[in-house]
């Protein structure tokens, strides 16, 4: 879930760290096969399995074909909104599971990130310190800390000339509280990652979170970006894939270390769905949501026409899909288990706290 500028909940990708042109059916076999181990891991049948990864073969497919009989800017201009997510909802259940997930992202703002991660030190509002996922950068001395506030201000100097004219003169309302360090998830592990608050007539919040961008591990199969500041790859792949990006998306660079970093709100009415509840029918459903989202970023940024021409209109591309998401389950399982194995093998039985066995299997992927 994702807000659009006019403050209406969207649904679409979300993840651009990898953003790099490339084969669309890529993504199609990513998608389908992530499902796939979901499934596994809520222990579904293979049959059922299948059926979830078929469900949104086909309705990927189809949609695009519906996109390539839609006007070019109609297309440009398409929004899958959160009520087409309730729409395709079966039952008073499952409908409930998603309003719920949507007036969660509804309240998410830098408002509401204000009341429980700020707090008055020494009469001034910072961000508050939770160890180990978020905390301040430890400065030792008045030179040190000068020497930082001045690498922070210029990092937002030249994020700030990335900004269109009219985000610029509402930026240039808010001025730098705070800064700190944020740890990334679990998808993210070693990229560098830090938050910032600014406030606007000192009493309006505004978080924004920096993210270290690295070359798109697609570079290894793909020509390279073209674009000198990853921050700026991953920026661009956002605004040209999403219905309606983030107001405050820029990107930068970390001048004392040469770091591309991209910037964007902090959980700006962000949602996201727990599919440790997910029965058979709840993950159909949202399979068929990813795959009407995924159809229309595609659509947007490329040419439907042929993307639907290369599809077909028999179950041929859906079966494809399906046997190369099996495959790379079985794949992700085995690779799973070795890593469990080498990890407590060298760890050893007597230390507990490093064992893999209670993680996860998706966890590994």
């Amino acid at each position: 879930m994702v807000a659009s500028p006019e403050r209406r909940i969207l649904f679409g990708p979300n993840d651009f760290d990898e953003t790099l042109p490339g084969p669309f059916d890529w993504d199609v076999r990513r998608l389908a096969t992530s499902f796939l181990i979901v499934a596994r891991e809520r222990g579904f049948t293979k049959r059922d399995q299948c059926s979830v990864v078929r469900r949104l073969c086909e309705t990927f497919r189809q949609r695009i074909a519906e996109f390539s009989r839609m006007d070019t800017l109609d297309v440009w201009y398409y929004q899958f909104k959160a009520a087409g997510m309730l729409a395709i909802a079966d039952s008073l259940e499952e409908r409930r599971k998603e309003l719920a997930v949507i007036e969660k992202a509804r309240l998410q703002s830098s408002r509401s990130l204000m009341t429980h991660q700020t707090e008055l030190v020494s009469g001034k509002l910072r961000i508050k310190d939770v160890p180990p996922l978020v905390y301040h950068v430890p400065l030792e001395s008045p030179h040190d800390r000068k020497q930082y506030d001045g690498l922070v201000r210029r990092f937002f100097a030249d994020y700030r000339l990335t900004l269109p004219d009219d985000r610029r003169a509402l930026f240039d309302r808010y001025e730098l509280v705070d800064a700190a360090i944020r740890v990334v998830g679990i998808g993210s592990v070693g990229a560098r990652c830090y938050e910032a608050l600014f406030m606007a007539d000192g009493q309006c919040p505004l978080f924004l979170q920096l993210k270290e961008a690295r070359a798109s591990v697609l570079e290894g199969y793909l020509p390279p970006s073209h674009f000198p500041n990853h921050g700026q790859r991953a920026v661009n792949g956002q605004r040209l894939l999403q219905s309606a990006s983030d107001i405050f998306l820029g990107w930068s660079k970390m001048c004392h270390t040469g770091n591309d970093f991209y910037v964007r709100q902090l959980r700006d009415m962000k949602g996201a769905f727990d599919f440790t509840t997910f029965d058979v029918n709840d993950l159909g459903e949202y399979a068929v949501s990813c795959a009407h989202a995924l159809a229309q970023a595609m659509a947007k940024a490329g040419d439907p026409a042929l993307l639907s021409g290369y599809c077909g209109k028999s179950s041929a591309f859906d079966k494809a899909i399906e046997r190369f998401a099996l495959a790379y389950a079985e794949q992700n399982g085995a690779d799973w288990t070795a890593l469990k194995a080498a990890i407590n093998a060298y760890f050893g039985e007597r230390d507990h706290r490093f064992r893999f066995n209670v993680i996860s299997e998706s966890g590994g992927r």
